[in-house]
């Protein structure tokens, strides 16, 4: 979730020589675009989580929950004309990404069949000095959000700009104007 339209939100760039692929962000989250450059041409570490979703299951709840709860996620887009080999399966897609210094990793899902039944695994592609680990982490958050994936409200609460952090719900993104407080609680 991306809160723009101040002038002050999302920042983006490209991460590869050619532009195809580029890497968009807020503008108070710590990116390196220059580290980037070229993570995608180092070796790519693919993790699979064990969580499958069906054909119409959503899991935009797991970039919410991710967005609220860590403040590496970002979005990378991968223009159609990037071969798989460079960054598959997204090609013009826009995906969830974490950015941890020099190492990106993105979500990906794969295909299962079953029968009739067609599920999609959801996992993680990683690349740069960390990617091991940090694939590992976006499964084990995957595995963390499945069970109760229905079962959670995400609230936004604004602040006047200003407000102590001390008098806010959690971690804020400050705008212009205001303070927006994203919690992603239990329902019920």
């Amino acid at each position: 979730m991306y809160l723009v339209g101040d002038g002050e939100g999302e920042l983006s760039g490209p991460i590869t020589d050619d532009e195809l692929v580029s890497l968009h962000w807020d503008r108070d989250q710590a990116v390196d675009l220059d580290a980037l450059r070229g993570v995608l041409d180092q070796s790519r570490v693919t993790a699979w989580s064990g969580t499958t979703i069906g054909r119409n299951e959503s899991h935009d709840g797991l970039w919410l929950r991710l967005t609220v709860t860590d403040p590496r996620v970002c979005r990378i887009k991968v223009h159609a004309d990037v071969p798989p080999e460079v960054c598959d399966p997204v090609r013009g897609w826009w995906r969830m990404a974490l950015v941890d210094g020099d190492t990106l990793v993105y979500l990906t899902a794969r295909r299962l069949e079953s029968g009739d039944e067609v599920r999609w695994e959801l996992g993680a592609i990683g690349h740069g000095s960390a990617a091991s680990e940090l694939t590992e982490y976006l499964c084990d958050e995957i595995r963390s959000w499945a069970p109760k994936r229905n079962q959670h409200t995400p609230s936004l609460i604004v602040y006047p700009a200003g407000t102590p952090d001390s008098e806010l719900a959690g971690p804020a993104i400050d705008k212009t104007h205001s303070r927006f407080v994203l919690t992603y609680d239990p329902t019920g």
